[in-house]
């Protein structure tokens, strides 16, 4: 029963997150400001962006911004795994417990499961390790915004 209840969550994020970024216009680029109709957001670099790409339709990347179908990523460098308290992370990945750093993040994009046996991911392993590079890389710098 808690295996379809997780799986029926899991569903409902992708569908969420689907029709957000459905809906979602193209941001217009102002210097470091992204506008999409009144709304202005600060932004992180192209690269950041085009590394982040993937991440963005379920995640919030900085401080501003519409809240996602999931944790914001903003501060992810150093923070508690799970450390959302509104989210429903699998219990696998809530019992993890540790910080996110580089290295526990580059090991969890590259195999989401084996990082926490019985957790869930709405996207496949990154079995690129540069695509992943970048991915971290990009959280690193958003460090600072």
């Amino acid at each position: 029963m808690l295996g379809y209840i997780y799986s029926m969550a899991a569903i409902a994020a992708i569908g969420i997150g689907a029709y957000w970024a459905a809906g979602t216009e193209k941001p217009k680029l102002q210097s470091d400001i992204a506008q999409i109709g009144d709304q202005r957001f600060a932004t992180v670099s192209p690269s950041a962006h085009e590394a982040l790409a993937d991440c963005v339709v379920c995640h919030r990347i900085g401080s501003d911004g519409p809240e996602r179908s999931a944790p914001s990523l903003e501060g992810i460098i150093g923070s508690p795994v799970a450390r959302a308290r509104w989210f429903a992370y699998s219990p696998a990945l809530a019992r993890k417990g540790g910080k996110w750093t580089p290295e526990e993040l580059e090991r969890y994009l590259e195999n989401p499961v084996g990082y926490a046996r019985g957790t869930f991911k709405t996207l496949p392993p990154i079995r690129d390790a540069e695509q992943r590079r970048r991915i971290i890389k990009a959280l690193q710098d958003g460090q600072a915004t």
